[in-house]
């Protein structure tokens, strides 16, 4: 912790000279087509009665009036073809910048001369519920300020509060009951890859809360969105230039009720595990040869290459936990430069905790009985830093080029410490496990804009480049086991051959670059005074990804010891009575395998890495859109266009033939295709009926489609150590074809409150999901393609103040409940019903229902908060059974988490105080043998059940 926060802190005094300046006085906005939400670019906006102090709104329709005089004025807006609009009662305190948005209808011929006057409240309210029902596709979103109101640290547990979303592995976002496969992550409008090795999925924990402005999940289609899915598109916006300079520093501690202050175990790591990164000391060692040349090397050579590798086993043992940290640093700069404006816009998060979880792991045979029981204690090193950096520069009103910036790490050290009886083997075992992981995320987006008054034309532009780094340095098992707990634990090494249960080194590495860039062209245009624009673009993107790993382990080297086991003082040392001349096999891991015992008569490292472990792909998508917004009348609106994306993917590797030989095999996804053609043209259209001021009712049709990632193409084995799974790619699978369809009904009733009703319809053709099947102690898992599936649901969200209680009281009015339920149902054709035993079932990871709700109380005045959050999910299929082995369920488990938030210093400073999981329930997969629909302990077959515990943290910000 001194570390960290002497970094944060040095940061701070030096930014602190440069970010100081003197409060502004003054008002801003945007101004707005009340028909289309579209900004209106080149509206004049000035103070009644003070003509020259007036602004032309920019490109985005964003105007400033600032070094105002306290006090209240009027502010009028007019603009060619639209009603004038006078705004009077604005009050504007010194020292603050009030926000103003304005709303412009359009004039018909009949009312051009038309002025409109409003009022300060009443205008505010009316801008915000047009950006709500203007949206063109059915989407839901969360605020920045929402977000800092909860204890979420990063995006996942964002995600879990948003209506029909759930998690899986607390990460990966299941939304509208269809798995990460299903849904696309971007950031800023930039398409992320996959961030894991074994299936396509986002890692939504990699990205901290702390750096978005806002998160929105677009559940129906649009022509200018990918169409790569079928649950939603996950956009993650970082936060925007500001109008003025701030800094704010935050800093917190806390820890988990289970683990902090509590005795834990950790292996020794390297210098820059507080960042979540490897410095190099779990790397393999300088001089070991690749396994080509390790495998042709002479017994010596193999003997003296073991040894450089480090004698790194084992975990000690520390007293007390230390707490969590969690640092927080935000700036922003706005600057006029030669009459144009500057704007940069920073941040630096990091969180550091640990967590103690025990965890007891059973599995079965296929006639029921007992394959292993187990019980584990995991003690995790958990880290998430992230730094984002925004620039933009705005020449005159109708041009801004921007630069935004934005880095994650996600660190994760284990001790894993396991014992339990294995039947496979009928022996008691002992077993650790260390693992490190690290996931970095870069990315990098230019992006311009430029208006041209006269036509009214607008040009948006993008060019990005995303880096994702995956390293897995040196994963590795001790394993020891007795046939009785009478006896010592020893550890067996075989001849020559290694299994991933014990002695084992695993080595893995991905990385993926991409680079995209986008171009559009949006021209506005009225019929008869209704507001129209019409929309081309495209899109470009490349990905090229390599994946790499290293398989290892101890074994003997010669199948027999030519010495008669250990000296008798070794034995006393270590107080070792059995074994004769197998006695090294009861020695500590770490003594084990040391240089003493590394000879070519007792042990080395066997290599058993081949080609098929490594792939590398490559993957094009070209895209080129139409679509036009049309206003038919005061009420009716429709979105629709064409989207047609040439997509192509490339992937490089071995696989292994029925004679052990590696045989080069090269995939080009277009000789996969089942329809011909060579690109996929994805039609969509959304339609508005505002049926009053308030209220719409929305209709939404679309196709989209959801392709193999690159990793379910190659053949390369990846095994998942925590749940004994065996992943593999499969090299004939084709792109699913789905059609969607969505309604919804929204009810808006200002300051912020929302009733929305909705329900949605898809039909998948050739589907992509996981197969398991066990084989021996482990289990397998690969994709395949099902017949067809289709997934029926409906969404409820209600956001309410209490104001219908006492109108005049601001308690009521501050008080505030909000909550957002999903109904979901799937079923899916299963295409082989010998293999599996049924003919249809759901989708895996799909809830039946999904619950969130929370009340809050907020004191715009004093500051003064508390807000109480609930989330809970039904029980969902987590792996897909076959015959004589039931489906694995998880069983629900509610959350509840609660913050209170205490001004202070005149509101410039914040303490906040969180309590999480407040129930801490156990997490429960099982099978339901008795098919009773919920856990039953005594009949039905326990898979895991995990003991977690409750976090209390307390933090403290502070704006400049």
């Amino acid at each position: 912790m001194p570390k960290e926060l002497f970094i944060l802190l040095a940061v701070h005094l030096l930014l602190t000279p440069l970010f100081s300046q003197t409060s502004r006085t003054g008002v801003k906005g945007i101004v707005l087509d009340a028909t289309n939400n579209e900004p209106l670019i080149g509206a004049a906006v000035y103070i009644e009665g003070l003509e020259n102090l007036g602004v032309i709104t920019d490109f985005d329709g964003n105007y400033q009036l600032f070094d105002l005089d306290p006090g209240t004025y009027s502010i009028t807006c007019s603009y060619v073809s639209y009603q004038k609009k006078i705004i009077g009662e604005v009050q504007i305190p010194a020292g603050q910048i009030v926000q103003l948005n304005i709303v412009m209808v359009p004039a018909t011929q009949e009312l051009e001369t038309v002025v409109i006057t409003s009022t300060f409240r009443k205008e505010t309210v009316q801008s915000v519920l047009t950006l709500q029902k203007n949206n063109i596709s059915i989407s839901d979103g969360i605020s920045k300020d929402i977000i800092t109101r909860s204890p979420d640290k990063n995006t996942g547990e964002v995600l879990k509060r948003m209506s029909g979303t759930t998690l899986q592995d607390n990460k990966f976002a299941i939304i509208r009951g269809l798995s990460d496969r299903y849904n696309i992550a971007l950031i800023n409008n930039n398409v992320l890859p996959s961030t894991e090795p074994d299936k396509k999925s986002f890692s939504f924990d990699l990205f901290p809360s702390a750096m978005l402005d806002n998160l929105f999940i677009y559940k129906s289609a649009q022509p200018d969105f990918p169409g790569d899915f079928a649950g939603g598109i996950i956009q993650m916006n970082t936060r925007d230039v500001p109008d003025e300079d701030f800094i704010t520093l935050s800093l917190g501690t806390g820890g988990n009720l289970q683990t902090a202050s509590q005795p834990y175990m950790e292996y020794q790591g390297g210098s820059l595990d507080w960042l979540g990164l490897d410095d190099g000391t779990r790397a393999l060692p300088e001089g070991f040869p690749d396994a080509n040349t390790f495998k042709l090397g002479s017994e010596e050579e193999r003997v003296a290459w073991s040894k450089l590798h480090q004698n790194n086993w084992g975990a000690e043992n520390f007293d007390a936990s230390p707490l969590d940290q969690s640092l927080q640093l935000s700036f922003g700069l706005n600057r006029e430069l030669s009459g144009n404006r500057f704007g940069l816009i920073g941040g630096i998060t990091y969180s550091g905790s640990r967590e103690t979880v025990f965890t007891a792991r059973n599995d079965y045979q296929a006639d029921g009985s007992t394959l292993y029981q187990y019980e584990d204690t995991t003690y995790a090193r958990n880290i998430l830093w992230g730094a984002v950096l925004n620039l933009a520069y705005r020449i005159g009103n109708n041009n801004q080029i921007a630069l935004r910036n934005s880095v994650s790490v996600n660190g994760r050290d284990l001790t894993t410490i396991r014992g339990g009886f294995n039947s496979n083997s009928d022996n008691f075992l002992a077993l650790e496990y260390y693992e490190f992981l690290s996931n970095f995320l870069g990315s990098t987006m230019l992006s311009g804009s430029h208006a041209f008054s006269n036509s009214k034309l607008k040009i948006n532009w993008t060019a990005g480049y995303n880096r994702i780094v995956r390293d897995q340095p040196d994963l590795r098992t001790s394993y020891y086991f007795t046939p009785s707990l009478d006896e010592p634990f020893f550890s067996v090494f075989a001849v020559n051959n290694i299994t991933v249960e014990g002695n084992f080194k695993y080595y893995s590495f991905l990385q993926e670059n991409s680079v995209n860039g986008t171009f559009d062209i949006s021209y506005p245009y009225q019929i008869k005074g209704n507001s129209q624009v019409v929309k081309v673009g495209t899109m470009i993107t490349r990905k090229d990804r390599a994946f790499d790993a290293r398989l290892m382990g101890y074994v003997i080297d010669n199948g027999f010891f030519s010495l008669d086991g250990l000296p008798d003082e070794i034995r006393d040392q270590y107080g070792i009575t059995a074994g004769g001349a197998f006695s090294y096999w009861y020695l500590p891991r770490n003594v084990l395998l040391s240089d003493d015992y590394i000879n070519d008569s007792l042990f080395r490292i066997k290599d058993v890495t081949t080609l098929s472990d490594a792939y590398t792909a490559q993957q094009y998508n070209t895209a080129i859109y139409a679509m036009s917004d049309n206003k038919l009348g005061r009420k009716f609106r429709v979105i629709w266009g064409v989207r047609m994306e040439n997509w192509r993917q490339f992937l490089q590797s071995y696989e292994k033939s029925s004679l052990a030989l590696d045989d080069e095999i090269n995939i080009d996804s277009r000789e996969l295709d089942t329809i011909g053609l060579p690109f996929d043209l994805l039609p969509s259209v959304n339609f508005i009926y505002s049926l009053t001021d308030k209220i719409n009712i929305r209709l939404s049709g679309s196709q989209t489609v959801a392709r193999p990632e690159m990793r379910e193409y190659a053949p390369t084995e990846y095994f998942d150590y925590t749940n004994n799974v065996y992943y593999f790619g499969r090299t004939n699978l084709r792109t699913t074809q789905i059609y969607n369809a969505d309604i919804r009904f929204e009810y808006f009733l200002g300051n912020g409150q929302i009733i929305s009703v909705s329900g949605f319809y898809k039909y998948f053709n050739d589907p992509i999901q996981m197969r398991r099947y066990v084989t021996g102690t482990f289990t397998t898992a690969d994709p395949i393609n099902e017949d067809y599936g289709t997934n029926i649901g409906a969404e409820l969200e209600l956001r309410k103040n209490f104001s219908f209680v006492a109108p005049t009281s601001n308690f009521f009015n501050n008080l505030t409940i909000y909550t957002n339920l999903a109904y979901i149902k799937s079923v899916m054709q299963v295409a082989d019903t010998a293999y599996f035993g049924v003919s249809e079932r759901p989708l895996a990871y799909q809830s039946p229902y999904v619950i969130n709700g929370g009340i809050s109380y907020l004191d715009l005045e004093k500051g003064y908060g508390v807000n109480i959050l609930y989330n809970q999910i039904g029980r969902r299929i987590t792996e897909l059974g076959f015959v004589n082995y039931p489906d694995i369920y998880q069983n629900p488990r509610p959350l509840l988490d609660a913050q209170l938030s205490i001004p202070f210093h005149k509101q410039t400073g914040t303490i906040r105080i969180n309590y999480s999981d407040i129930f801490a329930a156990d997490d429960i997969f099982y099978q339901d043998i008795d098919q009773s629909g919920a856990f039953e302990e005594e009949t039905d077959q326990l898979i895991s059940r995990a003991i977690v515990g409750s976090k209390i943290s307390i933090s403290i910000t502070y704006r400049l």
